[in-house]
């Protein structure tokens, strides 16, 4: 296939399922609180599936007539997992667009502290609306609606509930109180710090990416004939990358 036109094929994604992953999308499939879009794209995988534990594969002609989506929907859904993998072929994608971020770790951190003081007078907790507006107050941030302050709070609770689960010894994570909250500030105050070749602050992360191989092998280039390659791609495994940089 010549390299130089490229530009008129459709590459190819080629779904292969585990029977782990199978019997993951089935359950999504089945039962279940999951939103509409995550279980066609379940579906979509299902159908598809050219893997050894797949009895009954569906063309993207029947998966798109059957369930009423288009066959770029369908190569979109092939294309995420074979590239990101199975948990972003499930999810929607995020938008290209880059929008200014004014929620930040370290507004996080005071937002809790509010949380965890004594109420204004009159009032016996804090409520959503009280939040929003003693933020505003504080100058924490210009603006931010309640339902802002929700999704933040409701976030910081699934991240405690996750450590839980995650924890074997069974220990119950700290409860967010004046001590949780000023650990969390020192280690926001720590990023904050203005930057020392002496002493640096060495930041850690890693990342999980999906491998993806060429199913057949690609003609070199010889003189006088471009190089020919297809655009048939196949999962192969995921590596984990890490990285170690001083800020």
């Amino acid at each position: 296939m010549c390299s130089e036109c490229h530009t008129f094929l459709i590459k190819k994604y080629v779904v292969t399922l585990t029977g782990e992953e199978r019997d993951e999308l089935l359950a999504i499939t089945s039962k279940g609180n999951h939103s509409s879009q995550k279980v066609v794209n379940a579906l979509i995988l299902l159908g598809c599936d050219e893997g050894e534990y797949q009895t009954d594969r569906s063309t993207n002609a029947e998966l798109s007539r059957v369930l009423n989506i288009s066959m770029r929907k369908i190569d979109r859904v092939k294309e995420r997992f074979v590239t990101n993998g199975l948990d972003a072929a499930l999810i929607r994608k995020k938008p290209d667009r880059i929008y200014d971020k004014k929620i930040d770790g370290d507004f996080e951190a005071k937002l809790i502290a509010l949380s965890c003081s004594e109420p204004p007078e009159g009032y016996s907790r804090w409520s959503l609306r009280l939040l929003a507006d003693k933020v505003v107050e504080l100058q924490y941030v210009d603006a931010i609606s309640y339902e802002s302050i929700r999704q933040i709070l409701k976030k910081r609770a699934q991240t405690l509930e996750k450590s839980v689960v995650g924890n074997p010894s069974g220990a119950e994570p700290p409860e967010q109180n004046g001590d949780f909250v000023a650990q969390m500030e020192r280690v926001l105050d720590i990023y904050k710090r203005p930057r020392d070749p002496r002493h640096p602050v060495v930041c850690m992360d890693e990342s999980p990416k999906q491998l993806i191989s060429e199913t057949r092998t690609p003609i070199p280039c010889l003189p006088g004939q471009p190089a020919r390659y297809d655009y048939e791609y196949r999962r192969c495994g995921t590596v984990t990358g890490g990285i170690v940089f001083p800020t």
